[in-house]
C-alpha cells in the first residue's frame, strides 16, 4: 500500500509541475492538443469483503479471499474529471449492505457514504499505453467517508447496537484495469482496499474492545464508464 501511494503522489507532484498555463501537460503531449473528452461517469455494482475486526463467533463466509465469493453487496455512482492525460480527480458516492447467515452467526451491517480520490492513468504514467490498444489501467487513492449502521438483532446474550450508527474516515487505495468498448465506452474492473480509521463498531455490531481501533475491507467491482464532451472519446484513450 505504502509503495503505491508513493508512485501516485510522486507522480502527480512531479505531472502538475509541468502543467502551463492553460493546463495542458508539457511533458509527452507538449504541443496541448488534448482535444478530448475529460469528464466520465461510472457505475459499478460492489462486492465488499470485510477483513477485520469481528468480535468472537463471528466472521465474514468468505472473509479468506478477496474473490472467493461475488455476493453483490452494494453500488455506486461516481464522477471523473481528468486535467490533463494523466492525472484526474474522482468524487463517488456508494451504498453497501453487508450481511450473512451462513457458516457463522448472522451479522448485518449497512454503510453509505463518499469518496474523493486523486487517479493517475497507470498505462501512461508506464509509458505502456501504445502497446495495451483497447486495454489500460488507473491507479487511485483518497478519502471515504461513511455512516456505519449496525442492523445486527441484540439479543440477551450479547449487545450488537442494533439500528444504532457512527461516522467514519477510511484511506482508498486501488487499481482499475479497463476495456475500451466503444469510443465514449469502456468496461471497468476495479479492486480496492478500504482501512478505517476509528470504527469504533465491528463488523458484527458489537463494540470494537480492540486497541486500534480501525476496520479493513476488499471491495471488488465491475461496471461502466461512459465519457461526456463535444469530443469522439475520453482522455483515457488518448494517442
Amino acid at each position: 500500500m505504502k509503495k503505491l501511494l508513493f508512485i501516485l503522489f510522486i507522480a502527480s507532484g512531479s505531472m502538475v509541475a509541468q502543467l502551463n498555463s492553460d493546463g495542458f501537460y508539457t511533458g509527452k503531449f507538449s504541443d496541448g492538443d488534448y482535444y478530448e473528452n475529460k469528464w466520465s461517469g461510472e457505475l459499478h455494482i460492489n462486492s465488499t469483503v470485510p477483513v477485520n475486526s469481528f468480535s468472537d463467533k463471528y466472521k465474514a463466509d468468505n472473509h479468506n479471499s478477496i474473490f472467493s465469493n461475488f455476493d453483490v453487496t452494494g453500488f455506486s455512482v461516481a464522477g471523473r474529471y481528468m486535467f490533463n492525460p494523466y492525472i484526474g480527480f474522482r468524487t463517488t458516492v456508494h451504498s453497501e449492505n453487508l450481511k450473512k447467515s451462513s457458516a457463522t452467526l448472522p451479522w448485518h451491517m449497512q454503510f453509505y457514504g463518499a469518496k474523493f480520490e486523486l487517479v493517475t492513468n497507470g498505462s501512461r504514467l508506464l509509458n505502456v499505453d501504445q502497446y495495451l490498444g483497447n486495454f489500460g489501467f488507473l491507479l487511485h487513492t483518497g478519502l471515504q467517508f461513511d455512516y456505519v449502521k449496525s442492523k445486527t438483532p441484540n439479543t440477551l446474550t450479547s449487545f450488537q447496537n442494533y439500528n444504532a450508527r457512527e461516522r467514519t474516515i477510511g484511506l482508498i487505495y486501488g487499481i482499475t484495469p479497463q476495456y475500451k468498448i466503444s469510443k465514449k465506452l469502456a468496461l471497468q474492473l476495479d479492486i480496492s482496499g478500504q482501512f478505517i480509521f476509528l470504527q469504533h463498531f465491528n463488523w458484527d455490531g458489537s463494540y470494537n474492545t480492540h486497541s486500534r481501533l480501525h476496520g479493513l475491507s476488499y471491495t471488488t467491482s465491475i461496471g461502466l464508464s461512459y465519457s461526456f464532451g463535444s469530443y469522439d472519446s475520453h482522455g483515457d484513450w488518448y494517442r
